[in-house]
Order: structure tokens, then sequence, then C-alpha cells
């Protein structure tokens, strides 16, 4: 007899009061991911949220790879954005340097319900995020900078931050130019294949970027685990979303330094 039919028959067997109350570990794993996904946090790229199911997991190590200008960066980005435009509070542990004061409003955060930290170091930024976890943040995003990283963080270390971020239910969000956090991340999503949209036959000229995201990792089982998604990035907004002309259909992601 198979285990889930020894399980179905134990409940079965049960007086009809007991059965009302009890329920199998199956059961409350699969109540515990419908709740995550219930107060998930979107990114406001829709490709990635249809991807994830509804947006970034909560309780989960999210890690994002990708060379410089994949869209890494700007998946992080709009997910503060969403973020905090919602009324949630979020930290930015931002190794790279990658966000300056001017681009906050125009990304669309909310500098009021945003702390941003700038670490010295990878490990520092590691440590700083497990202090905000800690504090509560129900968003840490964590940005590893650029290639060369010559600072190693311990698998062990990843491991007891993924921990935290499930007890405290909160999400971690790492961008990283390639793998770091091994084992502890339950989602993975990688940012390749970026190339230039051209138009016109003899004066070409840039009309945006088009880049693809494949979910290589959901312990949640995404609806659209490992599939590749794309999208146009108009030119004039990539510069400047402020000064996109009327009309002009907002795109999914707003920043292109990475």
């Amino acid at each position: 007899m198979s285990e889930q039919r020894t399980v179905e028959s134990f409940m079965e067997s049960l007086p009809s009061d007991l059965r009302g109350t009890l329920v199998t570990a199956a059961e409350l794993g699969h109540r515990h991911t419908v709740e995550l996904r219930r107060h998930s946090f979107p990114i406001g790229v829709p490709s990635l949220d249809r991807a994830l199911g509804s947006g970034l997991p909560r309780g989960v190590l999210v890690e994002i790879t990708g060379h410089a200008s994949s869209g890494r960066l700007s998946a992080t980005l709009a997910a503060l954005a969403a973020a905090t435009a919602s009324g949630i509070p979020a930290a930015f542990v931002d190794h790279g340097g990658s966000l300056d004061a001017d681009s906050v409003i125009r990304l669309g955060i909310v500098p009021e319900r945003l702390l941003w930290v700038l670490p010295r170091s990878v490990p520092d930024a590691a440590r700083v995020a497990e202090e905000l976890l800690a504090a509560g943040f129900p968003l840490v995003a964590m940005e590893a900078g650029l290639p060369p990283l010559p600072d190693r963080v311990p698998t062990a270390t990843w491991l007891r931050l993924a921990r935290l971020a499930r007890d405290r239910g909160a999400t971690l969000l790492l961008s990283s130019p390639y793998r770091l956090s091994g084992p502890a991340a339950g989602v993975v999503l990688r940012f390749h294949g970026v190339r230039g949209i051209w138009r016109g036959r003899f004066l070409r000229v840039l009309a945006g970027l088009e880049s693809s995201v494949t979910v290589e990792r959901h312990r949640g089982g995404a609806p659209a685990h490992g599939a590749t998604h794309r999208w146009p990035l108009p030119d004039a907004v990539l510069a400047d979303p402020a000064a996109a002309p009327p009309g002009t259909a907002v795109p999914e992601v707003l920043h292109a330094a990475g």
C-alpha cells in the first residue's frame, strides 16, 4: 500500500470530530505555499510576476543573476518601487553603489519607505542584510555589484539568511553577477541574452533593448518554471522615464544599468 493511501486510510478511520480538525503534513505544506503566494511581493515586471506565480514569495531567498546591463538590477529596483509604492518598507543593501539619489523618485521608489545602505564588501552586505531581516524589514534587497567579487561569503551564511527570511516571513532578494548563495536560494532567476532592437533601413536607430529571463529554480513550483521571457525597452524611456511622450507605454524595466 502506498504512503498516500496509508494516510488516507488512517484519516478515514478517525472519528468525524477529529477528522475535521487534523490535517496531513502535505496539506500543511500546501497551505503554507498558498499563504506565501497570497502575500508575495510583485516585482512590477508583468512577465516575471507571471513566471513566479504572483511575484517574489515571502519567506524565501531569491537570487537574480546576470552580467552588467542584463536587467537584473532593473528587476531589483522595480521590486523596491512596487513594494514602497504599496506602503511596504524595504531596504536596499547596495554594495555596487548602483543607485543614486536622483534615480530613487524617478524609478518610482518612495524614499520615505526605503533604507539605503552602502556596505564596503559583500560579507559586510550579508551581515547588514541579516540585521535588517532580524529587525523586521519585509523586503531586503542586496546588490552584490560587478565582478570580480574577491570577498567570499560562506554557504553557511547564506543558509542562515534564508532561514531567517523564512522565520520572519520576509523576502531576501539577492542580485549578483553569478550564483553566490548556492543551495540556500529557493528561487533563482537568470538574466541573459541581451540584444539591441534597431529601427530604420539606412539610418539605424537603437529603439530599445531585449533581455531574456529564465526561472532556473522555484521550490514553490512556479507555473512557468524554466520559461524564458523577453521585453523591449524604449530608448527614450531608458534615458529618462519622465521624458516619455504622452501615450507611451510604461516599460516593464525602468533602469538599464544592470
